[in-house]
């Protein structure tokens, strides 16, 4: 998961609705299509089902002349028979016809076995027919084997129930069932009472089987009336009337109530025509039920066919949408972040400095990518006042820097920064600066030419408004030394005009003059050990900007790691929340699911043949909530990611903390550098007063060149060649008064 970019993962988690979606949609569409096809094997069993009726009804005539004819020995329907036998050749050719149009293993294996029993029983009619033309079969057993046929054709009706969907269609074919059991009741009742009535009395167990074959009629009649409709019950009443239905009536009663079932007078002929008329007008009612279930079931045909042709373009229609909604979401999704990533890429160009400045990232939305732009605009304002605020202080710094290179300690930082800690870097420096200028001066380059005009004689230079110590020490030397030539130079000229005798004297000014000479050389030294002290100032300085903008720096990071940490903090908290209320959704969903999935097989099992239907949709529920687990164990392993961001941002917080490490030992880098600066701004007062004494002594040395000079007055002519030396020797230095010196 964690190589997996952002796009994948939102595909693969729009693409668990959209494989639910296309599986729910595939199941429903399955099961319109199960339900059409069922009701097109419906309409076919019912059509099939007419065809065995009307092959049924020509048996059942077929029987009842058989009946007769066995029962007067081949006298009555003799010329009868023969005809009725086309009839029913004709339809078992048209139902055998159809049979053969037909796919019956749709309809199970019971069925099948039902319709080949018949089949093989129609196969031995030729048979039969034979045997009742030559009269050589008894009117019991023939009447046993067209009823048992009959029989078995009709439960291959009556199984026909079982394949329908529709509970309002199987109620129908039930009453449809029953009424053909009565008619065929009516059928077995036309053939006995024909065998009875032509031997004008009831055989062994006839009148039972008479009495029972009306009762079962009636039985099957009053099931037909309470499963059927309304309207078919009316046409029922309204068909099944008249004088047959009457005449049919009086003859049961005739043949019920004879004494000892015999002497009825009644013509079996009479009786087979009247009970066939009737049953001619239950095959009325027969063909208006075999139309009225094939209308429905065309009717139910093309409602299926209807239903899942709207489910399945309601499904596609709904598939379009959610992908083209997903895509939309995605497309949204992917934009935002990539314009968030944008923004950030420009952030982090500014951070480091490789553009001077950054734009905000331009998203007007409100969801989580719109708040998470507006904090990170919100801290790129922020930070970029501050780095922009940071830029300006260093640039100061650096334009300081650059002078106190050339040698200007006078200028101040002036710029006021909005880091608190840069504010006391500016004043420490400052303050350090204005301890320099007290120390050194305004200007080193003006102490350095200063003192370069003193090693070329020239003690003429000055420093106008010297405040600092080594300026005020340096001009107090020149001066000194201006006052030394002055009076030398007066002397010389006094002892070109006076001198006699200053040859013993001269000795001791020469080694007075040795020692002036060396206590200048002293100074100088001290005055080099000045200027190294101030280069090492300078390097100082330039060593504490450097650790300034190591300052900046790991302020920046720790800012910046601060900021990363909230960030992958916020993200953990918005996950956890996602993640504990997904898990809170999934557990509801997977008790219901349960609950209902036990519930639909409880019922579907309760419904039995009705139900398998149901109970597919029962197992499919239960896949679902199988899924649903499986969705458990996704939202688990966003957990464990929601842990490793956790762990990142721990590792964010270590690296902050090393950043503010490095932070604080910076600042005592410049600290140290301080104190280095202060220990050289110590050595620099040491020169000074090494200066100092050196004067001091030169000064000691001036005062007994003019005593002896004092008393070298006498022998002055003697050393007036030497005077006139001093004399030039001064000539060649330049110095203040110069001009103005005379006898």
């Amino acid at each position: 998961m964690n190589n997996m970019t952002i796009k994948n993962k939102l595909i693969m988690i729009l693409a668990l609705p959209i494989i639910s979606l296309v599986f729910l949609s595939s199941v429903i569409s399955y099961e319109r299509y199960k339900t059409s096809n069922g009701y097109n094997k419906l309409e076919d069993a019912v059509k099939l089902s007419t065809k065995i009726t009307s092959l049924v009804h020509e048996l059942q005539k077929e029987r009842g002349m058989t009946a007769g004819y066995l029962g007067s020995k081949g006298v009555k329907f003799k010329d009868k028979i023969g005809s009725q036998r086309d009839l029913t050749n004709k339809k078992r050719k048209e139902f055998l016809k159809y049979l053969d149009s037909l796919d019956t293993k749709y309809y199970g294996t019971e069925y099948n076995k039902l319709l080949t029993d018949a089949l093989n029983r129609l196969k031995e009619l030729k048979t039969k027919r034979i045997k009742v033309s030559s009269l050589s079969i008894s009117g019991k057993e023939a009447i046993s084997y067209y009823t048992n046929m009959n029989g078995v054709f009709l439960e291959v009706v009556r199984k026909a129930a079982n394949y329908s969907p529709n509970t309002q269609m199987v109620q129908q074919l039930n009453s449809y069932t029953n009424f053909l059991l009565s008619k065929e009741r009516a059928g077995i009742e036309r053939a006995v009472g024909a065998v009875s009535f032509a031997a004008n009395k009831f055989a062994s167990g006839m009148k039972t089987k008479f009495n029972r074959l009306i009762s079962e009629q009636d039985a099957f009649l009053y099931s037909f009336e309470k499963l059927t409709n309304k309207q078919t019950m009316e046409f029922y009443k309204k068909t099944v009337q008249g004088k047959a239905v009457e005449e049919v009536k009086r003859m049961r009663n005739v043949a019920l109530t004879a004494e000892n079932g015999r002497g009825f007078n009644i013509d079996s002929a009479y009786w087979f025509n009247t009970i066939t008329e009737k049953i001619n007008l239950l095959k009325m009612v027969d063909d208006h039920l075999a139309n009225t279930l094939i209308a429905e079931s065309k009717v139910l045909v093309s409602a299926a066919k209807t239903e899942m042709t709207l489910y399945i373009v309601i499904n596609s229609i709904l598939i379009i949408i959610v992908i083209l909604l997903g895509r939309a979401v995605l497309n949204n999704i992917l934009m935002g972040i990539r314009t968030l990533s944008a923004g950030l890429d420009d952030f982090f160009k500014f951070l480091n400095k490789e553009v001077k400045d950054v734009r905000l990232i331009d998203i007007n939305r409100k969801d989580a990518i719109g708040v998470m732009a507006k904090k990170v605009n919100d801290n790129i304002e922020k930070t970029r006042e501050v780095v922009i605020d940071d830029v300006r202080f260093m640039e100061e710094v650096k334009n300081i820097v650059e002078q106190i290179k050339k040698g200007y300690l006078f200028q101040r930082l002036e710029y006021n920064a909005k880091s608190k800690n840069l504010e006391e870097l500016k004043t420490e420096i400052n303050e350090m600066l204005t301890v320099m200028n007290k120390t050194i001066g305004g200007s080193v380059n003006k102490i350095t030419d200063v003192l370069n005009s003193y090693s070329d004689l020239d003690f003429t230079n000055n420093i106008k408004n010297a405040n600092g110590k080594v300026e005020t020490s340096i001009l107090n030397v020149g001066e000194m030394i201006t006052n030394m030539l002055q009076s030398n130079m007066k002397n010389g000229l006094t002892i070109e005009h006076t001198a006699n005798d200053l040859l013993q004297n001269v000795d001791i000014l020469n080694v007075a003059s040795n020692e002036a000479a060396a206590s200048l050389e002293e100074t100088a030294a001290a005055l080099e050990e000045i200027t190294g002290s101030i280069n090492h100032n300078t390097n100082n300085i330039i060593k504490m900007s450097q650790h300034a903008s190591e300052v900046t720096s790991s302020v920046k990071t720790g800012q910046d790691l601060a900021n990363e940490t909230t960030t992958a903090m916020d993200e953990i908290n918005e996950q956890v929340s996602e993640i504990n209320e997904a898990i809170s959704i999934i557990d509801q969903i997977a008790f219901q699911t349960n609950i209902l999935s036990l519930n639909a097989a409880v019922e579907a099992a309760t419904a039995g043949e009705a139900g398998k239907g149901f109970a597919v949709v029962a197992a499919e529920v239960r896949n679902l909530a199988s899924r649903s687990a499986e969705a458990a164990r996704d939202i688990k392993t966003l957990v464990e990611s929601a842990t490793s961001k956790a762990n990142d941002g721990k590792h964010i917080a270590d690296k902050m903390i090393d950043g503010y490490t490095s932070l604080n030992e910076s600042i005592s880098q410049t600290i140290d550098l301080i104190e280095d600066v202060t220990n050289a701004s110590k050595e620099q007062s040491a020169g000074i007063e090494q200066i100092n004494d050196a004067v001091t002594l030169l000064d000691q040395q001036t005062q007994k060149n003019a005593s002896v000079a004092a008393h070298t007055a006498q022998i002055a002519k003697d050393t007036k060649d030497i005077a006139h030396h001093i004399v030039e020797d001064a000539n060649e230095k330049e110095f203040n008064g110069k001009r103005e010196i005379s006898l």
